[in-house]
């Protein structure tokens, strides 16, 4: 044996990173990995970066290496959340998942760059992500569409809190939107629209578009009033996974009072209410979330469907 080799100190496994990342959603789901390498094929940040391997990555959690991934400049922000990895992994570990994970745990110490600081902080003063305003609302009238309506901005931020630091639950007059649905006319469809903050920020005019369409086709369209963004899949959910899934479950249960499923015109709204409803079909989870929800008199049941409008296109009109 080489004087290089002997020298070398043993992997020592850090039990403490590994108890730290079980307990952020999804986080033990790396347990099950056996370093087959199929995450590696399709991962376009592994193409263009030498820093980045989910293989790796998935090796160093199993090791406890959380030296390695919890630091400055650690190589996780690279990951692109494509889903590839997921796809492709048949032991359905979701690394994609996991790097949310140790990002939630990057985010605990602090450690965000600086475009996700920026969106997860606009979104927890507005509500939004893409907030408004007497430009937006300018160019909004010119489509005929009304101003932004606010976002209950005190919800939103009760939601946000620790555990340890939750408020006393905000007095509730009832359910929003105290003004009845407007009947559904003989032979159509009534869905919930969540048309996000982007679109109606930035692209009124698809707004506009799919909500003169739509009517035509036979579908009634309902507002949720009180909507925040759905929050945004990327950068809110790796600073923390269960805020995400909060702020999302309050979303979903404005349609829920409604009794009606949620069509999206964005791909970004409908992973995050998908995936929402998908996960919190594990009732600890569910529970977890509902205890926050509880904060603000709200309560998720799982009851609302989504679908992107290209399905809602698909399924209730029809290709002929």
């Amino acid at each position: 044996m080489s004087g290089e080799a002997a020298s070398k100190e043993p992997v020592r496994v850090d039990f403490e990173f590994r108890r730290e990342l079980a307990r952020k959603v999804e986080g033990t789901l790396a347990s099950f990995c056996y370093q087959c390498g199929a995450c590696v094929g399709d991962c376009p940040a592994t193409t263009y970066s030498d820093r980045f391997n989910p293989r790796e990555i998935m090796l160093e959690v199993l090791y406890g290496l959380g030296d390695e991934l919890i630091k400055e400049d650690s190589p996780l922000w690279l990951c692109t959340n494509c889903y590839n990895c997921h796809e492709r992994c048949p032991q359905e570990v979701k690394p994609v998942e996991v790097i949310i994970s140790l990002k939630n745990m990057l985010a605990d110490r602090g450690i965000l760059p600086e475009s996700a600081r920026r969106i997860t902080e606009t979104f927890e003063k507005t509500g939004r992500t893409t907030p408004g305003g007497p430009a937006v609302d300018k160019q909004r009238a010119r489509f005929g569409l009304p101003p932004l309506a606010p976002v209950p901005v005190e919800e939103v931020q009760a939601l946000l809190k620790p555990d340890a630091e939750a408020p006393e639950p905000l007095v509730q007059p009832g359910p929003r939107g105290d003004s009845k649905p407007s009947p559904v006319r003989e032979g159509q469809k009534r869905y919930a629209f969540f048309p996000g903050c982007l679109i109606p920020a930035r692209h009124p005019a698809m707004e506009s578009a799919i909500r003169s369409t739509l009517t035509n086709l036979g579908i009634d369209i309902a507002d949720l009033e009180g909507a925040s963004c759905c929050p945004d899949p990327i950068y809110f959910k790796a600073k923390d996974k269960l805020d995400w899934l909060s702020v999302a479950a309050r979303n979903l249960t404005l349609a829920e009072e409604q009794g009606l499923d949620i069509f999206t015109n964005c791909s970004g709204c409908t992973a995050t209410l998908s995936e929402t409803r998908h996960l919190l079909e594990d009732d600890e989870l569910k529970e977890k979330v509902n205890g926050r929800l509880q904060r603000i008199g709200r309560h998720y049941d799982g009851t609302t469907r989504v679908k992107h409008v290209a399905a809602l296109l698909r399924d209730e009109v029809g290709y002929e």
